[in-house]
This record gives structure tokens, sequence and C-alpha cells, in this order.
């Protein structure tokens, strides 16, 4: 370990350039009282590392990777509109759906009673979660909640195969 402190100084010495001001053997002692804690630090830190060398290593088992396998079931293609939280849309305001959940933009749909509640339809590749009927809504007819009315406007009427998502 001497030669790590001899390494060290010299590099202190060089970088610094007060060797040539100071006596080199007070330079040195000076130095080595400064740098006691740090060599003392190096020494422990490098016998830690040792230490932890020699510790076998276990074998560590992997996590089980579970893999959820999405179906698609394809219910047909089905007259698709639109609805809003507003009264003209659904006869009343305050967002609570059939099923009991606060209407949420970008997942709650209305089905016919033949789709049960929480059933994850996909529609246009988006996933949405059937949480609410309508007095319209029979056959094959679905009914998509938007925030505002000019968005369910904006939507219209179209006519789209569906998608029962099964996990």
């Amino acid at each position: 370990m001497r030669y790590l402190e001899y390494i060290i100084i010299t590099g202190l010495v060089a970088i610094l350039g007060f060797g040539i001001y100071f006596n080199t053997k007070d330079f040195f002692n000076k130095i080595e009282e400064q740098s006691s804690p740090i060599v003392e630090e190096i020494e422990i830190q490098e016998e830690q590392e040792e230490i932890v060398e020699e510790i076998p290593s276990t074998p560590q088992q992997e996590p089980v990777k579970e893999e959820h396998k999405t179906h698609l079931i394809s219910l047909g293609v089905y007259k698709i509109t639109a609805y809003c939280g507003c009264a003209k849309c659904c006869g009343k305001t305050d967002g609570i759906t059939a099923s009991g959940t606060h209407v949420t933009a970008g997942r709650t749909i209305a089905a016919p009673p033949e789709i049960p509640f929480g059933t994850k339809i996909s529609i246009n590749g988006h996933v949405y979660t059937v949480e609410d009927r309508g007095g319209a809504i029979k056959g094959k007819r679905i009914d998509i909640y938007f925030e505002t009315h000019q968005a369910a406007l904006d939507f219209g009427v179209q006519y789209i195969e569906i998608f029962k998502v099964v996990e």
C-alpha cells in the first residue's frame, strides 16, 4: 500500500506543482498526514471488494413471466353512434351510467343487454368497456360516449366491425 501512497503523493506534486517550492521531506510528510484517511478508505474499500469476491454467488431464479394472450372475437358489423352527458343525448346530466360508473370519454360505451356490463369491446383498434345502456341501443348498435355534444355530432353514424376482447 506504500506504493499507492507514493503514486498519490507524486501525482499531487506534479498536478499542483508545489514540490519545487517546499522541502521535499516536509512536503511529503504534510501530504501523508492529510491523505491518511483517504488511503485508509481505499484500503478498506479494496478489502471489502475482496470479501465480496470470495462469497460464492448463488444462482438467481428468473421471475416467471405470465403471458396474457388477448383474443378478439368478431361480433359483426354494428351501427356505431355517439352521445355525451347532456340532457339532449341522455335525458339526464348526472354522468352516472346504467352500471353505476361515471361516464368517461375513451372508455364508456352503451351496448344492448346481450352484451354484459364490463365486457371489453374493440372498435377501430380502441378498447372500450360496456358501462351503459340506452333506450335506442338494441340489436347491433353501440353508442360511444364523448366529452362534448359537438364531438358526438362530429363522430356521426358509422358502420364498423366490432370485436369482443377476451383475455
